[in-house]
């Protein structure tokens, strides 16, 4: 079964470092609360992939990206393993999905038309030049079209192969 991302966003209130005998090197709790002011969680890992590396830090504006699918605590506030992660940014859109041979994502709702200027590369930050198609992808994108699926050339995509 495919992998199905959600997406949960909120600003930044604490970052909790976990102990430290985990052996995960990288493991963290991240208190946000939403714009309508409910509080929740997001457990980051050392495979969580930070869009642009950024540091997460008090404050931020974010979006975290975690498997729909995947067994999740019932606790209040909500509690997320994030899989993917990114700043919000004014002006800026963000899709993480699984995207067929046609580059439509799995809910129908985007599809993307790849121009010269948009930035292909895979998690490593370095070039990627194979097909997009048949690919989890993170998109970048400003502006879209209003139709069904809405149409966009991305600023950038990142190939998240590794994801499926």
């Amino acid at each position: 079964m495919a992998k199905q991302y959600r997406a949960v966003s909120g600003k930044i209130n604490e970052i909790t470092a976990l102990a430290a005998g985990t052996g995960k090197g990288c493991l963290f709790y991240v208190d946000c609360v939403d714009g309508q002011g409910e509080p929740f969680q997001v457990l980051i890992t050392a495979a969580t992939y930070v869009y642009e590396n950024k540091r997460l830090q008090v404050g931020m504006d974010c979006t975290f990206w975690f498997d729909a699918n995947a067994p999740m605590v019932l606790i209040y506030p909500p509690r997320y393993v994030a899989a993917f992660a990114a700043e919000n940014k004014e002006g800026r859109m963000m899709d993480v999905s699984y995207y067929g041979k046609k580059l439509v994502n799995t809910t129908n709702s985007l599809m993307l038309i790849p121009g010269k200027k948009t930035e292909v590369i895979a998690m490593n930050n370095q070039f990627y030049v194979g097909e997009l198609g048949g690919n989890y992808l993170m998109v970048e994108y400003g502006v879209s079209t209003r139709s069904i699926p809405a149409q966009t050339t991305p600023k950038r995509i990142v190939v998240l192969r590794n994801r499926v």
